[in-house]
């Protein structure tokens, strides 16, 4: 879904009538995006062959239309350029917003071929692979000028996005799965308040080999649900009292490599990569918006700039229900990085830098009846930081708040409680008390990784 742009407002000296709101943003919005590549159980020859597939139901706002001043000159005091009490009343219009649907990739049954190889003077060339997206976009803020407001950024939610083999014998090169959101940034006003950065939250990822039947291999992939807020707008001649616009937040969404009752491999030497020593990534960064300047520059008298937005951290998941996951190295990373305060005309009036709050990173193995899970990788780091923004250039930074590397299994959290309801409370001094344990401390049910 593509949203259109808004439209502008411009005026001469005197002749025109400013009141006018340009035109917002149009919203974008993916739809259901679903492909099905359907062999047939126990085929030995191949029945599909495709190069590469790919599904996207994505979506883009446009941008918020400027209001702009075209007689005068810059240089021609604000009193003097025409019905100043109408043109109060106008303004930049915000960015549209833009929400990413579904994608589904299903390969079912065997006889499927996706991608191949090249022989070309004696060396062999690996190309095709799948890619899936459910991205979201936002638009940005239209400028604004004369007293009129710049528009705010336009808010993106990530979609749904899944590669998925069932009951499948498939070894593909490269499968990328997305779902990031990317706000927009609010845009600055000659002599009004800049706009405020859009809000983003990442969307949904999966990667899932489902069935007994199933043994997927998969060379190299990219695996995020990332979020990023907008940038607040700045200003450039009004006041110092006008305001600049605050960064937007970034919520990063959920990225999980599953397997169920499958057998699931990632393993790059059988395309001409490196093998072992291999980093694969899987990413749900939050990462929140910078604050609008407001710091003297471009005939602006300064004064105080904008916040940054705040960055939290969502899930990176490796699950393994009743199959089995093997690869190399991995990095699970969940972080979330607060944004950079905006300039002001002195270090004292720098904006705050936005709180940093960690995700989660988890890998989880259950059993299915008499189905094992079972995860065997290299070196594993999970990385579920809080980064707080720094406060433009005087060096102090905004809150930061760790994360989660693993959680318990909500099921099995809510049985032992209700289990413990049945004793006599008084006898359990920590009873109701949420509990995190740092992860260099044996738990019973947990592996103790020290985050490695």
């Amino acid at each position: 879904g593509v949203g259109g742009a808004g439209g502008d407002v411009g005026y001469g000296s005197f002749d025109y009538a400013f009141g006018n709101t340009t035109g917002a943003g149009g919203n974008g919005t993916g739809g259901i995006a679903t492909a099905e590549l359907a062999g047939v159980s126990g085929a030995t020859d191949t029945l599909i062959a495709t190069n590469t597939i790919v599904v996207d139901s994505s979506a883009t706002g446009g941008d918020g239309g400027t209001h702009f001043f075209l007689g005068g000159g810059f240089d021609t005091p604000l009193a003097a350029r025409g019905r100043i009490g109408l043109l109060a009343a106008g303004g930049a219009s915000s960015g549209g917003s833009a929400t990413g649907g579904t994608a589904t990739l299903t390969v079912s049954g065997n006889g499927v071929t996706i991608g191949g190889a090249n022989n070309i003077d004696g060396v062999t060339f690996f190309y095709g692979g799948a890619s899936v997206s459910g991205n979201a976009v936002a638009g940005n803020g239209g400028t604004g000028t004369a007293g009129s407001i710049g528009g705010s950024g336009g808010v993106a939610t990530g979609g749904s996005a899944t590669f998925a083999v069932v009951d499948a014998d498939l070894a593909i090169r490269q499968v990328d799965v997305t779902a990031n959101a990317t706000a927009g940034s609010g845009n600055y006003s000659y002599d009004g308040a800049g706009g405020d950065g859009g809000n983003a939250t990442g969307g949904s990822a999966t990667i899932l080999a489902q069935g007994v039947a199933t043994d997927l291999t998969i060379g190299n992939f990219t695996l995020t649900t990332d979020a990023t807020g907008g940038s607040g707008g700045g200003q450039s001649r009004g006041a110092a009292s006008t305001s600049v616009g605050v960064g937007g937040s970034g919520q990063g969404g959920t990225s999980e490599v599953r397997a169920e009752l499958a057998r699931l491999s990632f393993d790059n030497s059988g395309f001409g990569g490196a093998g072992p020593g291999t980093l694969y990534t899987i990413s749900a960064n939050g990462t929140g918006g910078r604050g609008g300047n407001n710091d003297g520059s471009f005939f602006n008298p300064g004064g105080a700039g904008g916040n940054g937005g705040a960055g939290t951290g969502g899930t990176a998941r490796i699950a393994a229900n009743g199959g089995t996951v093997l690869g190399f190295d991995f990095q699970l990373a969940a972080n979330g990085y607060g944004g950079e305060g905006g300039f002001g005309i002195n270090a004292a009036l720098d904006g705050n830098g936005g709180a940093g709050t960690g995700g989660t990173g988890q890998i989880r193995v259950q059993d299915i009846g008499n189905n094992f899970g079972l995860i065997q990788l290299g070196a594993v780091t999970m990385n579920a930081n809080g980064v707080g923004g720094e406060s433009a250039a005087n060096g102090v930074f905004g809150p930061s708040t760790g994360g989660f590397i693993s959680l318990r299994d909500e099921k099995d959290a809510l049985a032992e409680a209700e289990n413990l309801a049945k004793k006599d409370a008084a006898q359990l001094p920590l009873f109701g008390v949420p509990v995190a344990v740092k992860d260099n401390i044996d738990a019973q049910g947990l592996a103790t990784t020290a985050a490695c």
